[in-house]
Parts: structure tokens; C-alpha cells; sequence
């Protein structure tokens, strides 16, 4: 109740002494926020007054400070050209690529100029035609946006490990973008592989072979792969802790 009568008291002052402070900005801004208590107490904050307070229309917007890494720039490029010096330009159009590179902050885009040529050398080389070439850049840029060596090569020798071929690895980035963030399935493989393994019946097959064989069949399942140790740990136990058996659990797992 003292609070509600100092800021109906703060909304209604006059006098000399406000007339003398006026051009004082702390001042300003302490009878801003008593109008503003009142506003809130009385109920009567009309639209406009609260989509200006969310959009900064009434004034100019205070700057900002933000953290981590800056906005890094982003390039110009020519798409028709960079689909030939991938030797794509058959197989595709500049403004689906274009559209699709623009999505990405400006330093997977200058990855993606430095690198993509190298990144679908490398996929020919694994037997990757330019008609599956053509759809994995569109839906999945970012696989093209480090060295070959870094991301790519790794992510695909790890998918294969498990049992796949070169055009099965593919269609999991295809039907899973986010993936190709990663850099290392390395992680997630060994905390799943042991638990296919024992909740597997049958017992004849390894766990990397379970999870090789759940990829073929539900490729989006690479998404499992993404997580860290800690948070598959984490969502592993909590199913566990409802009753349901390891297979079940990678089966629920696969299915977020």
C-alpha cells in the first residue's frame, strides 16, 4: 500500500521544485517510471503505449551490448558460378542456392565458397553422383562449409563404420540438416552402440551394426548422433527411470 501511494503521488506532483529539476534527465527518468507504476496499477496501458515499450518505437532504442562471437559479414557471390566451379550447374539453380546459403551466418557462407569445391570433390570420390550432389547442397550447405577433413570426411567415415554406404550417409544429412553441425559422431556412437547391444534379443549382432541398421531404415535417426554425451546420458536415464527397456529407449530417443 506505501508503494501504490508514492507512485500516485510521483504521477500527480507539481510545484516549483519539478519545474527547477525539469531538465534533469534522473529526474525525468524516475517520474518516466512513476507514470508507468501507475499505468500498470490503474490498469489504463493502452496498446500503443505497450508495442511501443516491445518495439522501441517511442524513442530511439538503447544499444545494445552482445556477447560471444560478432556478426561475422556476409559475402557476396555469384551462385551460377559457384555451382560450376562445383560442377553443379546442371544440377540445380542459383536462386534455390542462394536462398538456401542464406540461412547460414556469414562465416559458414565463406566456408562454403572456400570449401564447397574441395567437399564435393571429395563426395564424388566416394562415389556421390552430381544428382545427389545437387540436392545435398541445397538442404544441407553447412556439410559444405569446412575442409573436407574436418567435417564431411569424418561425419561420412564414422556413418560407414556403422555399416552404411557412401548414398545411405548422404541420406541422412539429407533428411537431418542440423547433423552437419556437428563434428564428431564419435560421442554419441559409443553411448548407443552399448545399448542396442543390450537390449538386442537376438545377441548375433554388434551394437554399431543396431545402430547401423536403425539409420537405414529411419535416417532422420541421425539426429541421435548430434548430442552430446551429457544430454544422452541425461534423457537415457530419465526413460530408464519410467520402465522401459534399452531398445525402447533408443527407439523413444529416435523419434524426438
Amino acid at each position: 500500500m506505501a508503494s501504490t501511494s508514492r507512485a500516485v503521488v510521483g504521477c500527480q506532483l507539481h510545484g516549483p521544485l519539478i519545474a527547477q529539476a525539469r531538465h534533469s534527465p534522473v529526474h525525468q527518468l524516475v517520474l518516466q517510471r512513476q507514470r508507468w507504476r501507475c499505468s500498470v496499477r490503474s490498469g489504463n496501458i493502452s496498446v500503443s503505449i505497450a508495442a511501443a515499450a516491445v518495439t522501441g518505437d517511442a524513442g530511439p532504442a538503447p544499444s545494445r551490448q552482445h556477447r560471444g562471437r560478432p556478426l561475422s559479414a556476409v559475402p557476396e557471390f555469384d551462385a551460377q558460378q559457384l555451382l560450376r566451379d562445383m560442377q553443379l550447374d546442371g544440377n540445380g539453380s542459383a536462386d534455390e542456392l542462394s536462398a538456401s546459403m542464406g540461412k547460414l551466418p556469414g562465416i559458414r557462407q565463406q566456408g562454403i565458397l572456400q570449401h564447397g569445391p574441395q567437399v564435393a570433390t571429395y563426395l564424388r570420390g566416394l562415389g556421390i553422383g552430381s544428382s545427389e550432389l545437387g540436392p545435398l547442397l541445397y538442404r544441407c550447405p553447412a556439410l559444405f562449409s569446412r575442409p573436407a577433413e574436418e567435417r564431411v570426411g569424418v561425419l561420412c567415415s564414422q556413418l560407414m563404420g556403422l555399416g552404411l554406404s557412401a548414398g545411405q550417409a548422404i541420406k541422412c544429412f539429407e533428411q537431418q540438416a542440423m547433423a552437419a553441425l556437428s563434428l564428431s559422431f564419435g560421442p554419441a556412437i559409443v553411448m548407443l552402440a552399448p545399448l542396442l547391444a543390450a537390449g538386442s534379443k537376438g545377441g548375433s549382432r554388434s551394437g554399431e551394426q543396431l545402430l547401423g541398421d536403425l539409420l537405414k531404415k529411419q535416417p532422420a535417426a541421425v539426429g541421435l548422433l548430434q548430442h552430446g554425451a551429457e544430454s544422452l546420458q541425461s534423457n537415457m536415464d530419465n526413460l530408464l527411470q519410467l520402465g522401459l527397456s534399452k531398445q525402447q529407449v533408443v527407439k523413444a530417443l529416435s523419434q524426438d
